[in-house]
């Protein structure tokens, strides 16, 4: 995937840490334009290849309408999977409304996880890779 390797919207920062890995640590409230430069990222990195996303959202939170514009603009197609990192009830609550969302609208079929930690991200994503080259072999 192109050279960019890390992009900084709002307090908010994503970094590609793998060909196929982006990091996203979002911190403090999200506004609409943030969310939609989240979207355009996962946009401009999905088009050239699928890749996991590992969402840090600990420390932050999204309103509404945010949320429903991610909900609407993300495609399956642009990922291997997604996963949460270090969400608490309210935050859960929140990931499962979005992929609530999604699933109903018929256009998604990606696996999300919810994990404590990074490290626990990155380990799931290597399990989730051995299973993808055992399933095309």
């Amino acid at each position: 995937m192109g050279a960019r390797k890390e992009w900084k919207f709002g307090a908010h920062v994503a970094r590609l840490e793998q060909s196929d890995v982006l990091v996203v640590s979002f911190s403090g409230p999200t506004s609409f334009d943030e969310a939609r430069r989240s979207v355009e990222i996962c946009e401009e990195l999905g088009s050239l290849q699928p890749f996991y996303l590992v969402m840090d959202v600990s420390d932050s939170t999204i309103d509404t309408k945010s949320r429903e514009y991610i909900s609407r603009n993300l495609k399956a197609e642009w990922f291997h999977g997604i996963l949460y990192v270090g969400l608490g009830l309210a935050q859960r609550a929140m990931a499962k409304a979005i992929l609530l969302a999604l699933y109903f609208t018929g256009k998604w079929s990606v696996e999300v996880d919810f994990v404590p930690t990074e490290q626990a991200a990155h380990a799931l994503i290597l399990r989730r890779r051995e299973q993808r080259l055992a399933h095309a072999a």
